[in-house]
C-alpha cells in the first residue's frame, strides 16, 4: 500500500523536479538522506520491519531521489564518476555495501550511484548489461517485480496441497530456486 500511493506521487515529483534548479535537488537530496538516516537510527534499519508514517516518509524519499538520480543522468551532471564504464564496478561496490554491517543510507547512495552508471552504459558497444537476456531481464523486471510474491505464495501453497509439505523440503534449496525463477519467468 505504501508503494502504491507513492506511485501515485510519481509524476508529480517528475514534473516539479523536471524544472527545479540544481540547488533545489541537492538541498531534496541532502533532507532525503537526513530523513533516512533518522529512520534507521530510530528503527535500527531501512529494511520492512515497519510500516505508517516511517514507510511513507522512506519510500517517498527514495522515489525523489529516483527522480533526481534521472534529472542527474539528463542533464549530464556526474558523467566523470558515473559513466558506464564504471556500471560493473558500481553494481560490485554495491554487492558489497549491502554485505557489510555498516548502515543502510550509504548503499542508498550506492544504488543512485549505480543507477548513474547503468543508464549511462551505450547501447551498442561489448558491455555485458548489453547482453540481449539482460536487457530483456531489465525490461521485464519491474512486472517480476510485481508478481514475484504472488508466484512465490502459488508455489508455497501448491506445495503444501499436493504434497502435504513445504516446498522446500521437497526439493533442494537450488532446485526451488530454479523451480521459483522459471515459474515467475513463464508468467
Amino acid at each position: 500500500s505504501t508503494e502504491w500511493l507513492i506511485y501515485c506521487t510519481i509524476p508529480w515529483q517528475i514534473a516539479c523536479f523536471y524544472v527545479a534548479s540544481e540547488r533545489a535537488m541537492w538541498l531534496t537530496a541532502i533532507i532525503v538522506l537526513a530523513v533516512l538516516s533518522g529512520i534507521e537510527s530510530y528503527f535500527g534499519t531501512l529494511g520492512l520491519d515497519y510500516a505508517g508514517w516511517p514507510m511513507l516518509l522512506r519510500c517517498f524519499g527514495e522515489a525523489a531521489l529516483g527522480v533526481i538520480a534521472y534529472q542527474c543522468y539528463r542533464q549530464g551532471y556526474f558523467q566523470f564518476v558515473a559513466d558506464g564504464k564504471w556500471a560493473l564496478l558500481a553494481l560490485i561496490v554495491n554487492g558489497l555495501i549491502l554485505a557489510l554491517p555498516i548502515p543502510g543510507v550509504i548503499s542508498v547512495i550506492g544504488f543512485f550511484w549505480l543507477v548513474l552508471c547503468a543508464a549511462s552504459v551505450p547501447e551498442h558497444k561489448g558491455y555485458l548489461l548489453t547482453w540481449s537476456p539482460f536487457v530483456y531481464l531489465g525490461k521485464i523486471s519491474f512486472a517480476i517485480y510485481m508478481i514475484h510474491w504472488l508466484v512465490l505464495d502459488i508455489l508455497r501453497k501448491g506445495s503444501l496441497y499436493v504434497y502435504d509439505s513445504p516446498l522446500h523440503t521437497n526439493l533442494t534449496l537450488w532446485g526451488a530456486f530454479v523451480v521459483f525463477v522459471l515459474a515467475t519467468l513463464s508468467v
